[in-house]
């Protein structure tokens, strides 16, 4: 019986490191795995902040581009509104130079 007491020993103490074995793979499994996961939050946090920067950069460009394009139409009313002026202004003076003619021509038929 004194072979068997040993043999059980020994399958114990070879449990015990295989025991071993298992919880100290089990634990750098565990650390690869949370080293892992870090990587992928700061891969996604990279790419997130990316493309919210992309994002601004073309909310930016297009409200630029809309700013443009509203002093662009501002500048086309402000040359129409020039435009309308000089010619109420030669009306104007097409009037008054008229209504002065005729002044003067009844003046000078008055008796």
């Amino acid at each position: 019986t004194s072979n068997w007491q040993l043999e059980v020993v020994q399958l114990k103490e070879a449990a015990e490191e295989t025991r071993a074995e298992l919880v100290e793979k089990l634990r750098e499994e565990q650390e690869r795995n949370e080293a892992d996961r870090k990587g992928m939050e700061d891969t996604h946090r990279a790419e997130t902040n990316a493309l919210i920067a992309q994002y601004e950069a073309l909310m930016q460009n297009r409200v630029v581009g809309l700013e443009k394009q509203r002093l662009a139409e501002l500048e086309a009313l402000r040359s129409e509104n020039e435009k309308a002026i000089a010619e109420y202004h030669a009306t104007w003076v097409a009037d008054t130079s008229t209504i002065e003619e005729r002044l003067a021509s009844r003046r000078s038929q008055a008796p």
